[in-house]
């Protein structure tokens, strides 16, 4: 297998910071677990040539025909998988900052420029190897330009429900600083708080507060590396009820405070 890696910590406002990117072949059979990492991490995988399969935790596999590309959160995704004589994938690992996707999901790109594709992610690469900082925002920032074109192309779920869902999930996210209650999210979609968790529940899997509380942590994680903020201003700003309370969630999602997570990875 040839793989060319490497790795940054530079840290930007708005788009994304990218932690790996790979350009790599496989020849023959190929099944690779997904290390856990702390960092809160998506993955935007092209398949070149060749066909493979991600295993995501829950179970569900997602198939990678060859000129496709995937978009999916690292603590989603367990295991890939190859059988086919050879497997050419690009792979960007990196934070998403102030933006979001469709997650876990995969889109054929028939016209996909494959030599265009590997010059870009060389081009990458050989940016972040200097270890330049200009270097390095300039490869996050074409980057960034890459994943918001892309996300772009990946189809939003269009029956009525599902819809409704996908604007839930983005009033969530544009407000989660300050999020009104469950019961003003719910008036605000015009259902009564009953029908808002079951439709929830039945798409997302998990309760509103779950998700809630899991996206403020992930919103803390990253003002924890980008901002100033001191874990009472982080506390407020998200609504939580003390300094304690957001503490003992972040340790609990993370495994180690938020002091500890913010050395870890400054």
């Amino acid at each position: 297998m040839n793989q060319i890696y490497s790795t940054c910590s530079l840290k930007t406002i708005i788009g994304c910071n990218l932690v790996a990117v790979y350009n790599t072949h496989v020849y023959g059979n190929y099944k690779s677990l997904v290390a856990a990492d702390s960092n809160i991490m998506n993955c935007l995988l092209y398949t070149i040539e060749g066909t493979a399969t991600v295993v995501l935790k829950n179970k569900t596999k997602v198939t990678l025909t060859e000129k496709s590309v995937f978009i999916g959160k690292h603590s989603d995704i367990h295991i890939l998988i190859t059988d086919c004589e050879h497997w050419h994938f690009l792979c960007y690992w990196f934070n998403p900052i102030g933006i979001d996707a469709p997650m876990n999901v995969s889109l054929k790109l028939d016209d996909m420029d494959t030599e265009a594709e590997n010059e870009f992610s060389t081009k990458i690469i050989r940016l972040l190897q200097t270890g330049v900082n200009d270097n390095i925002e300039y490869a996050n920032a074409l980057f960034t330009c890459k994943f918001l074109e892309t996300r772009q192309m990946i189809p939003l779920r269009t029956s009525k429900t599902s819809q409704v869902f996908n604007d839930i999930i983005s009033y969530i996210n544009t407000n989660i600083e300050r999020l009104p209650k469950i019961q003003d999210i719910a008036k605000h979609f015009a259902y009564s708080e009953k029908h808002f968790r079951t439709i929830f529940e039945q798409n997302a899997k998990t309760s509103p507060k779950q998700y809630i509380i899991k996206r403020k942590l992930e919103r803390a994680a990253v003002l924890l590396l980008t901002s100033s903020y001191t874990l009472e201003e982080l506390s407020e700003l998200l609504d939580f009820y003390s300094v304690s309370h957001l503490i003992n969630n972040f340790k609990k999602e993370y495994g180690i405070t938020p002091n500890a997570y913010k050395k870890r990875h400054m």
